[in-house]
């Protein structure tokens, strides 16, 4: 639960996200959500992944609700 990661979100990340493998055996399981992207590293041993860490990347605020509070009028918003 550090970092605002839930295991849910672990889960569905080993599940459902993009692999990068680097060196030999390590692994990169990348999902992005909403707000950040968490990033699962681990190993590779025969069918198992051992997981080393877990990342989170991103600020915590969404690129639409950055653009939004440069305008001082919410109707522009869509014109962007």
């Amino acid at each position: 639960m550090e970092r605002n990661v839930t295991p849910d979100m672990i889960e569905a990340t080993l599940k459902g996200g993009k692999i990068e493998r680097f060196g030999k055996n390590n692994v990169k399981l990348i999902k992005d959500y909403k707000r950040f992207t968490v990033i699962c590293v681990g190993e590779m041993v025969g069918t198992k992944i051992r997981i080393f860490t877990i990342e989170t990347k991103g600020s915590g605020k969404s690129k639409n609700s950055k653009e939004f509070l440069g305008h001082e009028n919410p109707k522009d918003f869509h014109k962007l």
